[in-house]
């Protein structure tokens, strides 16, 4: 029969101290606090000495250190035990806590050997909705007050020899992460301030990144086709993992709303899907040869992939082994034949899709209908870039005469033209902690911050 209550952390320890780990839940929390100090003091011996049998091998290997480090890091801070479970020969306490302002639930599994309980298994899930929800700013009715409310620069910095080739806000919009195809770097950044905190070297030219929903990791695809995790610890990246495969010539990626899945794109190679975390291949999207650019749909299993043509396609990621209906393709009326679906954006609910294209047309889509509602014309600019506001009121295009448009979503009209770089804009993104900030980077190597 298992026994089960609740307490805070600071009353079990009390408990603990006071009775010398007479009871079977004394002796599991007792080997809880060892746990975490071993944690916290990086102490391979100590952790491996609490693990279950066969566990303890995962610490005997040179990563051992960086692996327990990583793991600190990202255990909640303040933990509380709110429940627990103890019989013959298991346990499982139930802990909240918070780790960077998000919220933290887990599970801790416990087995015993001989009369020592050792910790088996942990289950941790982080509410990122309740944390950072999606800020509650019209920004199309924001920018509609006048031209005192133009954004403007609020800070800028030479980011990258070379191209900014693309960036990206952590959830917290705390930090930027960059990368620079011409100067082999990946780059973090402090989101207000622009300060670099911490730039890597990379081996190969790196085409594009992705953050996980969380904001710790990021995933980065180069023009090998090597997609490599890099580790978010704080203001610094860990030590890089490859993942098992290759995605192809000059690929792109995108990572879907749970973190668990990403889709590669290349011009030699179809799209790909891949675990993210068994860190493999999975298998290859039906019919998608040449895709460019790549987004997953906020809401559901729908990966929009924008094809070399006129056209692009979207799949079912639920629905990849039948052979019928995983994939529907939407031609975009009124484009060049080789217009290049060169980047895709859903709208934060997954209602709307827009779409860029090196023939210098826009366009978004009701998806729910599978039918255009806009078109844009920009003289002689390809879109290099597509993202919409947190609040989806607002559609921002980088275009290739260095300026960053800014469109009303349902009236289709412009709402602001920002000079944004010397050479082509390439990349723009949406602070979707404020909702109102944005960042730009261009052919000039410039990151810059608006407000």
């Amino acid at each position: 029969m298992s026994r089960r209550f609740a307490m805070g952390l600071g009353l079990a320890m009390a408990l603990l101290i006071g009775s010398g780990c007479a009871s079977p839940e004394d002796a599991v929390l007792h080997t809880w606090d060892a746990y975490q100090q071993a944690l916290r003091a990086n102490d391979v011996p100590a952790v491996s000495a609490v693990l279950a049998a066969g566990r303890e091998e995962e610490l005997a290997n040179p990563e051992a250190a960086a692996a327990l480090e990583l793991r600190s890091a990202l255990a909640p801070t303040h933990p509380v035990v709110t429940g627990i479970e103890v019989s013959a020969l298991r346990a499982v306490l139930s802990v909240a806590g918070e780790v960077d302002g998000q919220n933290m639930t887990g599970r801790i599994s416990f087995t015993k050997e001989g009369d020592v309980w050792k910790v088996f298994e942990e289950e941790w899930n982080v509410d990122l909705t309740a944390v950072h929800p999606v800020p509650n700013v019209d920004l199309a009715q924001v920018y509609s007050a006048g031209p005192e409310a133009t954004p403007q620069v609020s800070a800028a910095v030479v980011a990258h020899q070379g191209s900014v080739t693309a960036l990206e806000f952590t959830r917290d919009g705390r930090h930027l992460v960059s990368i620079g195809y011409d100067d082999y770097r990946l780059c973090l950044w402090d989101a207000v301030t622009g300060e670099l905190l911490d730039g890597v070297d990379y081996e190969d030219r790196p085409c594009d990144l992705a953050l996980l929903p969380d904001g710790r990791a990021a995933y980065v695809v180069d023009a090998d086709g090597g997609v490599t995790e890099w580790p978010i610890e704080g203001e610094a990246f860990g030590g890089p993992r490859l993942l098992s495969g290759r995605a192809g010539r000059t690929p792109r990626i995108a990572v879907d709303a749970g973190g668990h899945r990403a889709v590669t794109t290349s011009w030699d190679d179809p799209a790909k899907l891949w675990d993210l975390d068994a860190r493999t291949f999975v298998q290859a999207l039906p019919q998608s040869e040449k895709m460019r650019g790549v987004a997953f749909s906020p809401v559901g299993p729908t990966v929009a992939c924008g094809h070399h043509g006129d056209y692009f396609a979207v799949w079912n990621l639920d629905r990849l082994s039948w052979p019928v209906g995983s994939r529907k393709t939407h031609r975009v009326p009124n484009v060049a034949a080789q217009s290049d679906v060169h980047s895709v954006a859903f709208s934060p609910d997954g209602r709307r899709l827009a779409t860029g294209h090196m023939d210098s047309s826009l366009s978004v889509w009701d998806m729910e209908k599978g039918r255009q509602i806009h078109n844009w014309y920009v003289q002689d600019s390809s879109a290099m870039d597509v993202t919409f506001s947190p609040c989806g009121t607002v559609l921002a295009t980088a275009q290739q005469d260095g300026r960053v448009h800014l469109w009303e979503t349902e009236s289709r009209r412009t709402l602001f033209r920002l000079p944004a770089h010397e050479g082509a804009a390439l990349a723009v993104a949406f602070n979707p902690a404020d909702g109102v900030t944005l960042a730009t980077g261009g052919e000039d190597g410039v990151l810059r911050i608006w407000q």
